[in-house]
């Protein structure tokens, strides 16, 4: 697994939905132990699980082979030799049974809530990746019915657990949306070095900045567009520290030279930095 986007997505959107409890009632208030096990649920989801089926996918369609694997073409776990190509399987397994244990002990502490939570976020990990769904390989699909889900599903889990099953308020959803379209965001950005690798695959990899890149337009506005619509929301619930934030990564976004993708990788882990402060900025004040 990548470690720092791994623990950087997992522990803010965690993050954004133990802070709105916390307006709620106090931080001294909420469910510690609760929040342990599902930041720990979400690293296993994220980091063990998705990459595995990812890595298995990715490689056997050929796209991770061709990837240049600077920051982004699977955790590289096969390349490197550090394990088999068909132990990937066993790889989803280990990260199943932990899954498994995660969520009965936070089902003892909160109830059904953790399943369904539990259920949105094993869906994502596994039918982003693996057959018959595959949404990786389609554009926008793969956002829209895994990504932002489980993003946001992650969030309510963490609100739910530290608030000892309080429900969302109407106006609780919106911070956690934005936060979703964020990192959605970033994921754009992170798959624009592997798009040559991604259009030759079998069958292609169409991430929707490949499909724009087949289509002849240019793949930076996939990631400026989701940033823009940050931008958008960002005036309408003046989060205005994340609409600069996004502001700055869409400008960087347009600007990037696709073709120096060591750069793209530092970049890469710069944009996620900053965008992660300002997501805690604004949650915090």
């Amino acid at each position: 697994m990548r470690l720092f986007p791994t623990l950087t997505w997992v522990g803010v959107t965690t993050f954004v939905g133990v802070s709105i409890a916390a307006k709620h009632s106090s931080w001294a208030s909420l469910d510690y132990w609760a929040v342990f096990l599902v930041l720990n649920s979400g690293i296993v989801c994220h980091g063990l699980l998705a990459h595995s089926a990812n890595d298995y996918v990715d490689w056997n369609t050929g796209t991770d082979r061709n990837s240049p694997g600077l920051f982004s073409g699977g955790s590289r776990v096969i390349p490197e030799g550090y394990l088999a190509f068909d132990s990937m399987w066993n790889g989803m397994g280990v990260a199943s049974l932990l899954g498994l244990i995660l969520m009965a002990l936070l089902y003892l502490r909160i109830g059904s809530q953790a399943l369904l939570g539990g259920a949105i976020a094993v869906f994502a990990a596994l039918f982003y990746s693996l057959p018959p769904l595959m949404l990786a390989y389609h554009p926008v699909v793969a956002e829209w019915l895994a990504v932002v889900p489980a993003l946001v599903a992650c969030g309510w889990l963490a609100n739910v657990s530290a608030s000892g099953g309080q429900p969302l308020e109407a106006g609780d959803w919106l911070p956690m949306f934005i936060t979703a379209l964020v990192l959605v965001g970033h994921l754009m950005f992170h798959h624009l070095s592997d798009i040559e690798a991604d259009l030759t695959a079998t069958p292609p990899k169409f991430t929707t900045p490949a499909y724009f890149a087949a289509l002849k337009w240019d793949p930076r506005y996939v990631p400026a567009s989701y940033w823009l619509l940050v931008v958008a929301l960002s005036i309408f619930t003046r989060m205005y520290v994340l609409g600069i934030a996004c502001t700055i990564a869409t400008a960087i976004s347009l600007s990037v030279n696709l073709s120096h993708r060591r750069l793209l990788a530092q970049i890469d882990q710069v944009l996620l930095l900053g965008i992660s402060v300002a997501i805690i900025i604004e949650i915090l004040y």
